[in-house]
């Protein structure tokens, strides 16, 4: 970087404290790095762009049909959407899948590893489920307690 003597970029000094060295990352890496021995970070942008684009779809679709749209602001709820169909507000969780079978619950990890979790009641109010081969399904409804669903036709949008 400019100014900086190593071409790096500047250290950071805080009160005492050891000096930070920032390094900048762009454009993003296009090989994978390593996180950890089970995660990388390709992996991870890949599964997060999956989830934009199923919730992009779900605004979309949700705007067609006449409803408007809200994002929490947070990612800690347990749905990604909010719907307001003019009578009432619909907590959406929304999903992207490219298999059959779309899993339910949610994974993350922490300091002792991978958690997962499955839905608890009352989490969310309709699921709406992406599939890569642009199919789209509505579930008016929470699945709570479960590992997966195939989405059937009845649920199917049109």
């Amino acid at each position: 970087m400019e100014g900086s003597p190593n071409g790096m970029a500047p250290l950071l000094k805080s009160g005492g404290r050891k000096p930070l060295e920032v390094r900048l990352l762009y454009p993003p890496p296009t090989t994978l790095i390593t996180v950890a021995h089970t995660a990388t970070i390709m992996v991870m942008r890949t599964t997060q762009r999956k989830g934009d684009i199923a919730v992009a779809q779900a605004v979309a679709r949700f705007t067609m049909m006449g409803y408007d749209v809200a994002l929490p602001l947070t990612e800690s709820a347990s749905y990604d959407l909010i719907v307001d169909t003019g009578k009432e507000l619909k907590r959406i969780q929304v999903r992207y899948t490219s298999v059959r079978e779309v899993a339910l619950r949610r994974i993350h990890s922490n300091s002792k590893g991978y958690v997962v979790k499955k839905t608890k009641t009352n989490s969310y109010d309709w699921l709406y489920i992406f599939k890569v081969t642009g199919e789209e399904y509505l579930i008016k409804e929470c699945l709570a307690n479960r590992n997966s669903i195939v989405p059937t036709v009845e649920y199917r949008l049109k």
